[in-house]
């Protein structure tokens, strides 16, 4: 009878293990990439858990390098996150779609995977990160010039070949490949960053090409059927130069496309996808005057903050009152007077990534400016320089572009007098008065 039992559950056993053998496995991520200002992409290489897209809404994107953020959420590095305000799986489970806040640094990106699992397997699942930068191109397909495009998308560099490589597994990439074996229009679009101060490109393709670089438009000379090159020229300053490549392909596939300047082609970390924001310039010093170091009442710089003359409660909070267009001042007790000042004074000279103002261009022509929030999937939401917030759906968006100034008025200090001034500055950096008993 035992042993009978006995084998009986080794024969359990065995079917279980075969049962666990039989499970697929994890899905792994292949790559990662930012498609859009407010939307990044995680691509699989097969079917994920449905369930994971609702996981991640009302998670966040770690982004930059550098110390963790300061006190006020100021960074003493440049670094932070981003919310993810929407999620949902496309290409059958195996493109991960993330609507989040705008990515407001051409820095690496980190997102955390909570339980990765393929669809209808068991178990709780594994943890994964991906990253992703603001490198690469705008690409998009079309069967001719004028016709609505067959695919568009982002590739890691221009490159078609070395495209095709990084992006293999990507379902959203698959397709694109055999449109490519037609003739088309083939459209690339991306940001060349060079140090120097001007920069001269050598651009060779497959195909007959028109080029611009910066403000300088070219066409192409060919000397032989599938060898096209042209060579423009930017002053670049140090900042990246926007370059756009409009490609006349034949039935012969896409092949080469390459982009070399003096050093020879240009390596990845080179291009930036076109609404990248510029990498902001260090922020200069700012002496404070000696009427600002010292002094001043907290009492009447509370009434100041709130007034209608400063209208500083418009956009920043103190203590769970205010505005929330700009930071939380309610850290900033203790802060060093001189540094309140100089972002005062400069509201520009250094920007929170979290608060990095945006220009909003509508489809019918409207256009609106300042710090914008996702708003679930289908909206996006503006804060304004008057503390007024406005919601936009997103499908009449026509660009976001970033903004390298504040939407903080400079002047403010100067606008409200010298002994306002120093009231306010005393009001934000003085610790809280303690409460009354009881209290």
């Amino acid at each position: 009878m035992h042993l009978s039992r006995s084998i009986v559950l080794g024969h359990v056993g065995c079917l279980l293990a075969g049962v666990a053998s039989a499970q697929p496995p994890a899905p792994r991520p292949v790559v990662a990439w930012a498609a859009a200002p407010m939307e990044a992409r995680v691509a699989f290489d097969r079917a994920v858990d449905p369930a994971l897209a609702a996981r991640v809404v009302g998670g966040t994107i770690a982004f930059g390098e550098g110390p963790k953020p300061g006190r006020a959420g100021r960074p003493e590095g440049d670094r932070g996150t981003i919310r993810i305000a929407a999620a949902r799986l496309v290409d059958d489970g195996r493109t991960l779609s993330l609507v989040t806040d705008p990515h407001p640094r051409a820095t690496t990106y980190r997102l955390a995977l909570p339980a990765l699992k393929a669809a209808g397997a068991p178990g709780p699942g594994s943890p994964a990160e991906v990253a992703y930068d603001l490198g690469g191109v705008e690409v998009s397909w079309a069967e001719g010039e004028g016709t609505k495009p067959a695919w568009s998308g982002w590739w890691p560099v221009v490159d078609p070949g070395d495209a095709r490589k990084l992006a293999a597994g990507s379902a959203e990439h698959d397709r694109l490949w055999p449109l490519t074996s037609k003739p088309g229009r083939l459209t690339l679009r991306t940001q060349v960053a060079r140090a120097s101060a001007s920069v001269t490109l050598d651009l060779d393709a497959f195909a007959p090409f028109e080029a611009t670089f910066g403000d300088e438009t070219t066409r192409s000379a060919s000397s032989s059927p599938d060898a096209h090159r042209a060579t423009l020229k930017a002053e670049a300053a140090g900042e990246p130069v926007e370059l756009s490549l409009a490609i006349r392909a034949g039935d012969a596939g896409v092949s080469k496309v390459r982009v070399s300047d003096a050093q020879g082609p240009l390596p990845r970390a080179a291009f930036l996808l076109p609404w990248a924001p510029a990498t902001p310039p260090p922020a200069p010093e700012t002496t404070i005057p000696a009427e600002f170091r010292a002094g001043g009442d907290p009492a009447r710089g509370e009434a100041a903050f709130y007034s209608e003359a400063a209208k500083c409660s418009a956009c920043h909070m103190v203590r769970g009152k205010g505005g929330v267009i700009g930071p939380d001042l309610s850290d900033l007790a203790g802060r060093d007077r001189a540094w309140v000042y100089q972002n005062i004074v400069e509201p520009s000279a250094s920007i929170h990534p979290a608060y990095v103002s945006y220009t909003v261009a509508m489809k019918d022509g409207q256009v609106a400016m300042g710090v914008v929030r996702a708003e679930g999937a289908d909206a996006l939401k503006v804060g304004a320089i008057d503390g007024k917030q406005s919601t936009f759906p997103r499908a009449e968006v026509e660009e976001i572009r970033p903004s390298t100034s504040s939407i903080m008025p400079v002047g403010l200090l100067g606008g409200i007098g010298e002994e306002q001034a120093r009231d306010l500055l005393a009001f934000l950096t003085n610790p809280r008065p303690p409460a009354a008993p009881g209290r």
